[in-house]
């Protein structure tokens, strides 16, 4: 049977958007992860169809559905992009053409030096940012350590796992041998619909307003994997025979009703979900 590496064995689901605290052990980033979003456009590109107000909705203002809502929610409040700036649209003053000819870094270090030389509300990007260059027209998209390319037209799901890479997250896997997204893939990579580091092959929800958004990041429920391992298996005794069904019955009920979660305010899972339905 196929096993996506972060999807818990134990069936507590509905739960999954309150179960599992935000611990030391998890992703090392806390409070504000800081980005300068850059705007540029080419020489011949044409008018431009969103302002800069379009993507500070998108990608750093609250309550829009956009990045900073998923990253709030899926971080439960951890993990925040204030600080962040949104600055454009500079005219890298080259051809669409002259930019298609540039390798990767090379798109970048066009617009990063058309925002730090721009005759006008020039910008420079702080040490320590992280840098998103979003350019009209779209010529490539991609993500590393540090940063993201997108296209003008990007929808956010895309965002979020280029964005993703920005903070060090690799795509996720699955164990099917048999599962190939594409010819330059891994095997298996790609595989975990829950994820949005499989966003090639992810669930999507759609948005008001920016195209197709994520359901999930399933760092969440590995910590799930892990608390499993050492407070259920780990406590298993195989003198006799073990009902695993029964067992693990008791343990969801336990981890669901009665286990109090640091990352929840010292309470339930279950009395955190009846807050929220309030």
């Amino acid at each position: 049977m196929k096993r996506y590496y972060a999807i818990s064995v134990a069936m507590f689901f509905i739960f999954q958007s309150f179960l599992h605290s935000a611990q030391a052990d998890g992703r090392p980033f806390r409070g504000s992860v800081k980005w300068s979003v850059l705007l540029c456009h080419f020489s011949d590109g044409g008018a431009i169809p969103h302002d800069v107000n379009y993507y500070r909705d998108m990608f750093l203002n609250q309550g829009t559905g956009g990045l900073s809502d998923y990253w709030d929610d899926i971080s439960y409040g951890g993990v925040n992009l204030n600080g962040s700036e949104v600055r454009g649209w500079f005219n890298m003053n080259i051809t669409l053409a002259q930019g298609q000819a540039l390798d990767r870094w090379g798109r970048v270090d066009a617009c990063v030096n058309a925002a730090k030389n721009a005759p006008a509300d020039a910008y420079q990007v702080p040490t320590g940012n992280r840098v998103a260059v979003i350019t009209f027209p779209s010529i490539d998209m991609f993500g590393w350590n540090g940063g993201a390319f997108l296209p003008h037209d990007i929808d956010v799901g895309g965002m979020a796992h280029e964005v993703g890479h920005g903070i060090s997250l690799n795509h996720s896997f699955s164990d099917d041998p048999n599962y190939r997204n594409a010819d330059w893939a891994a095997i298996g990579e790609y595989d975990d619909p829950w994820d949005v580091m499989s966003w090639g092959n992810a669930f999507r929800v759609p948005t008001a307003n920016f195209g197709d958004g994520p359901v999930g990041l399933n760092g969440k429920v590995e910590r799930s994997h892990g608390t499993d391992q050492r407070e259920f298996y780990q406590l298993l005794t195989y003198t006799d025979d073990v009902d695993l069904h029964a067992k693990l019955a008791e343990w969801e009920a336990f981890y669901n009703y009665y286990r109090p979660h640091g990352g929840l305010g010292v309470k339930t899972p279950y009395e955190r979900l009846i807050e929220k339905m309030r």
